[in-house]
C-alpha cells in the first residue's frame, strides 16, 4: 500500500537521492476560532495620520472640530480635513464643519472638493456669508472668476454687508477683466492674441468710404457728443495714451468713451476694445493694471439699470464737481438722515438725556426676562431632559449648532480667513 501522505506539520517527504532523516513530528497548530456575525467589531471613525500615539480620539462633534482646527494651524492639511470629515459623521447639519474642510480643500488646490464643501454649507445656511465666500474664493483660485463674480452676487443678496463678500466680488472683477476666457464668454468672442483694434493712421489702410470700414462705424458709435464731427482720430489709442485718458477721466462714461445716452451694445464694445489694449498679457507699463481696475468698475456700474439712474444722479449734481461718487453718495445717505437723529449727534448731553431715560424704561424688562428664564425655560429644559429624552436631543443639536456657527465667526476674527 501507498506511505501516508504528511499532514501540515508534519515533515516535508524525502525526495530522492537526499540522506537527511526525518524529524519527529511536530503537533498542528489549533485553528482560530471564527467571530459570530453578531458579534463583528465596528470600524471607528476615520482618525487622521498619527492621531492613535497622540492620545484617546475624540468622542464629540466639538473634539473633532478642535483637532481639526489644531491640524489646520500646523498646516497639516490631510490630518485637518480626516478630523472634520469624523466630526460630520457625528453632526452633519452644522454648516461651520463643511466650511472648515472646505478651507482645507482650498489649501490642498483640490478645489472641486472644496466647491462642493461650500455649497454644501450653503445649503445648511444661505444667510450665513461665509459660505458663499468659501464656494466663491474657490471658484476664484481655481480660475471660474465668471462664477466666482455670480456667486459674490448671490451671497451679498443675502449679506449685502458682509465686507468679505465685497472684496471677494471686486477681486473677481479685476481679474475677470484680465481673463480671455471670462472677457469672452460675457462680452462676445474675445482672443487676447488676436491683432488690435486700433488702425493705423496711414493713407494704405484707410478705407475710401469710411461707412463700409466697421472699424470706423465702432468708433463713430463711441465718440462723445461733445467731441466734434471731424475728429476722426482711431479710438483707442496707444497704450499710454489710453492710461493717462483713464486716470484724466471726469466719470465713468469718460473712462469707456462713451456718451450718457450709450445703448448696452456700445457699452460692450468698449470695454471690449479697451481690455484687448490693457491686458495684463498684453500692456506692461505701469498703471495699467489700475486702469484696467477702473474700466472694469465702469462697466459694472453702467450696465446695471440700478446702479446707472443712481450714477446720473451723482453726474447731473452741479455740487459734485470735486467729489468722488462714493463721497457722494455717503453725503446723500446723510442726508436722508431724519432731523432728530441729526441732533443727537450734534449734541452729545442730548443724548445722555435720552439714553438714561431709556434705561430705566427697560430695567423692568431685563427683569422680567430674568424671571422668565429662571421660572420658565430651567424647568423646560430639566423637564425636556428627564421626560422626552429625543426632543431634548433635538433641541440640544440646535443648540450646539448656534454655538459652532459663534465659535466659526469668533475664528474668523482670529485668523482674518485663514
Amino acid at each position: 500500500s501507498a506511505p501516508p501522505v504528511p499532514g501540515p506539520g508534519g515533515p516535508a517527504p524525502r525526495q530522492r537521492g537526499s540522506t537527511r532523516q526525518a524529524g519527529p513530528r511536530r503537533p498542528a497548530a489549533p485553528p482560530a476560532p471564527a467571530l459570530p456575525r453578531a458579534q463583528a467589531v465596528p470600524h471607528p471613525p476615520a482618525a487622521p495620520r498619527n492621531m492613535e500615539a497622540a492620545g484617546p480620539l475624540p468622542t464629540t462633534p466639538e473634539g473633532w472640530k478642535a483637532d481639526g482646527n489644531a491640524k489646520f494651524a500646523d498646516g497639516d492639511y490631510h490630518a485637518a480635513i480626516a478630523c472634520y470629515t469624523s466630526a460630520i459623521e457625528l453632526a452633519p447639519s452644522t454648516p461651520a464643519l463643511f466650511s472648515n474642510r472646505s478651507a482645507a480643500y482650498a489649501k490642498l488646490e483640490q478645489y472641486d472638493k472644496a466647491k462642493l464643501d461650500a455649497a454644501m454649507c450653503i445649503e445648511l445656511d444661505p444667510k450665513w456669508a461665509k459660505g458663499w465666500w468659501r464656494r466663491g474664493t474657490a471658484q476664484l483660485e481655481n480660475g471660474e472668476y465668471k462664477a466666482a463674480v455670480k456667486t459674490f452676487e448671490e451671497g451679498l443678496e443675502y449679506c449685502p454687508t458682509d465686507k468679505n463678500l465685497v472684496d471677494g466680488k471686486r477681486n473677481a472683477l479685476k481679474y475677470a477683466a484680465a481673463a480671455d476666457s471670462v472677457v469672452g464668454d460675457t462680452y462676445g468672442d474675445f482672443d487676447i492674441d488676436a491683432p488690435s483694434s486700433r488702425r493705423p493712421d496711414t493713407p494704405e489702410t484707410t478705407p475710401a468710404n469710411p461707412e463700409s470700414d466697421p472699424t470706423a462705424q465702432h468708433v463713430a458709435l463711441n465718440m462723445d457728443d461733445k467731441q466734434p464731427a471731424e475728429d476722426t482720430a482711431p479710438w483707442p489709442a496707444e497704450p499710454p495714451e489710453e492710461i493717462e485718458r483713464i486716470q484724466n477721466a471726469k466719470n465713468y462714461y469718460d473712462v469707456l468713451h462713451a456718451s450718457r445716452d450709450a445703448s448696452d451694445a456700445v457699452l460692450k464694445k468698449n470695454y471690449y476694445a479697451l481690455a484687448r489694449v490693457l491686458h495684463p498679457d498684453k500692456c506692461q507699463l505701469p498703471n495699467a493694471e489700475n486702469a484696467m481696475t477702473e474700466v472694469t468698475l465702469a462697466y459694472d456700474m453702467l450696465s446695471n439699470p440700478q446702479k446707472k439712474a443712481r450714477y446720473d444722479q451723482f453726474v447731473d449734481d452741479d455740487d459734485a464737481e470735486d467729489q468722488t461718487y462714493a463721497e457722494w453718495d455717503l453725503k446723500k445717505q446723510q442726508e436722508s438722515v431724519p432731523w432728530f437723529v441729526k441732533q443727537l449727534h450734534k449734541y452729545r448731553g442730548l443724548q445722555l438725556l435720552i439714553v438714561i431715560p431709556l434705561l430705566l424704561l427697560l430695567l423692568p424688562l431685563f427683569l422680567v426676562l430674568l424671571v422668565f428664564w429662571l421660572v420658565l425655560y430651567l424647568p423646560y429644559v430639566l423637564v425636556l431632559s428627564c421626560c422626552f429624552p429625543e426632543k431634548y436631543e433635538v433641541f440640544k443639536m440646535q443648540q450646539d449648532k448656534e454655538k459652532a456657527r459663534f465659535e466659526e465667526m469668533e475664528q474668523d476674527a482670529r485668523t482674518q480667513h485663514l
